[in-house]
């Protein structure tokens, strides 16, 4: 019974330790963010096109002249 303890116990160490692991997505720098200047008022409508065309993410509206698109 202490041995199926045990082994049990590992199981659930190394699934647990690599649950923590880094994905592949966070290897290269975490969250990936591509900005677009803009020279007129950002648009979230345009924005958030924008990135969901160019690269499959959440574009928002930073600041006045910057979309901001968030897809890592």
């Amino acid at each position: 019974m202490a041995k199926l303890f045990c082994c049990f116990f590992l199981v659930l160490l190394v699934f647990s330790v690599a649950s923590m692991l880094p994905s592949s997505d966070a290897a290269n720098g975490g969250t990936c963010v591509e900005v677009l200047p803009t020279m007129q008022v950002c648009d979230p409508i345009g924005c958030s096109y924008w990135c969901v065309q160019n690269w499959n993410g959440r574009g928002i509206c930073h600041d006045p002249h910057n979309c901001v698109c968030v897809h890592c």
